[in-house]
């Protein structure tokens, strides 16, 4: 497996340089979402559209606005994982997590 290079940019310096790569799951049917670099201690609140590693469709959404990006789906379930919104303190695109609804493992 090649190694993978982190995304290192003022917004991982603001979290102290640390850094994971995480597996992204439905929790409903276990169906991989993407891989995402997680920065920082903490729980996973929100999946920034920029620190998503591996999904095709998701990598490409990052030029649009808010109001033309759709919820992120399970492909295999079709249940709603997160939903999109601009995250103001940092005035990012992201994704808000809907609890419970991902599983998430570190790689």
């Amino acid at each position: 497996m090649a190694k993978r290079k982190f995304i290192i940019n003022r917004y991982t310096k603001t979290r102290q340089g640390r850094n994971k790569i995480l597996q992204i799951t439905c929790s409903k049917c276990n169906t991989e979402i993407c891989k995402y670099q997680k920065d920082g201690d903490g729980r996973l609140l929100r999946l920034y559209l920029d620190r998503i590693l591996s999904h095709d469709t998701l990598t490409q959404v990052l030029t649009l606005d808010k109001k033309d990006i759709a919820p992120l789906i399970c492909p295999n379930c079709h249940t709603v994982l997160a939903v999109p919104y601009i995250y103001k303190k940092e005035n990012r695109l992201a994704y808000r997590i809907i609890n419970s609804s991902i599983h998430k493992k570190e790689v």
